[in-house]
C-alpha cells in the first residue's frame, strides 16, 4: 500500500504542478488583454490550450531528438548532401603500369647508356652538349614568353639564342650569361596555364615520365619550336634527339645513386 502511494504522488504532483502553471500563464495573459476582452476569455479553454502548447514544448524537447541516433541521423544526412569528392588521380592504374614500364626501361636502357656517356665523354664535353641542347629550346622559350605577355623575357630568350649561336660557336659556350641575359625555361604547356587552361590530372608518359593532361600534347607543339629539329636532315634530329634524352639522364646519375644504395 505505502510502496504504491509513493509511486502515485510524484504523478500527482506532477500534474498539479502543470496545472498550476498553466493558470498562472492564463492569468497573465488575461491581465496583458484589454478589460472586454480579457473579461469574454473562456478559463478553461485557455487552460486547455496553455496545456497543449506546454505537451508541444514537453515533446520538443524530448530525449529522444537529442540522443546519439538523432546525431548519427543528422551526421548521415549531411554527409549524403556532401559533394565527392573528385579522384585526383583517375589514372592511376595506368599510371602505375606506366612507371614500372619507364623504371624497367631505365635500368635496361637509360641508365647504362648515361654511364657509358660518362665514362667516354669528359667532363667539359658534356657541359658543351648541355649548352646546345640548352640553346636549342632558345626559340621554344621565346615564343611561350611572348604568348604570355611576358615580352622582356622572350626579347633576352631571343638574345640568347643569338649570342650563343654565333658568339658562343653553335652554342657550345655561354657567353650570354656573362653578357647579362638571364635564361628563362617556358613551354607551351606553361602558356595553357597562362591562358587559365586547367592542368588536369596526373599522366605518367611513355619514355617521357611525369606529366598532365595538358602539358602531354604540347610536347608536340614544342617539338617544332626546337631549333634541333631544324639542323640537318631527320637522321641527325633523331641523334640529336638521343643525345637530348642521355644528357639530363647524366645529370641525373649522382642523386640516382644516392636514392639506389
Amino acid at each position: 500500500m505505502n510502496r504504491t502511494r509513493r509511486t502515485e504522488f510524484p504523478a500527482c504532483a506532477a500534474e498539479a504542478s502543470r496545472h498550476a502553471r498553466a493558470t498562472l500563464a492564463v492569468v497573465l495573459l488575461a491581465a496583458s488583454l484589454p478589460g472586454p476582452v480579457a473579461r469574454a476569455a473562456d478559463p478553461d479553454a485557455a487552460v486547455a490550450t496553455a496545456a497543449a502548447a506546454e505537451d508541444k514544448v514537453t515533446s520538443a524537447q524530448s530525449p529522444a531528438d537529442t540522443g546519439p541516433e538523432a546525431a548519427i541521423d543528422a551526421g548521415a544526412a549531411a554527409a549524403a548532401e556532401r559533394p565527392p569528392t573528385r579522384n585526383p588521380d583517375p589514372f592511376e592504374r595506368v599510371n602505375r603500369a606506366t612507371f614500372a614500364f619507364n623504371d624497367g626501361l631505365d635500368r635496361m636502357l637509360a641508365r647504362p647508356a648515361a654511364r657509358l656517356y660518362r665514362a667516354v665523354v669528359p667532363e667539359g664535353g658534356r657541359t658543351a652538349v648541355t649548352n646546345v641542347m640548352s640553346n636549342f629550346e632558345e626559340p621554344t622559350t621565346a615564343l611561350n614568353s611572348a604568348l604570355q605577355g611576358k615580352f622582356k623575357d622572350a626579347g633576352q630568350s631571343a638574345a640568347r639564342f643569338v649570342v650563343n649561336a654565333t658568339i658562343g660557336i653553335g652554342g657550345l659556350f655561354d657567353p650570354a650569361t656573362r653578357f647579362g641575359l638571364p635564361r628563362h625555361d617556358e613551354d607551351f604547356g606553361q602558356t595553357l596555364g597562362a591562358w587559365g587552361v586547367p592542368s588536369g590530372p596526373f599522366l605518367v608518359m611513355p619514355g617521357f615520365g611525369p606529366s598532365t593532361v595538358r602539358d602531354a600534347p604540347s610536347r608536340l607543339v614544342d617539338r617544332y619550336t626546337n631549333a634541333r629539329r631544324y639542323i640537318g636532315d631527320g637522321s641527325t634530329e633523331w641523334v640529336l634527339f638521343g643525345i637530348d634524352l642521355i644528357d639530363p639522364r647524366e645529370q641525373l646519375r649522382p642523386p640516382d645513386i644516392a636514392l639506389r644504395t
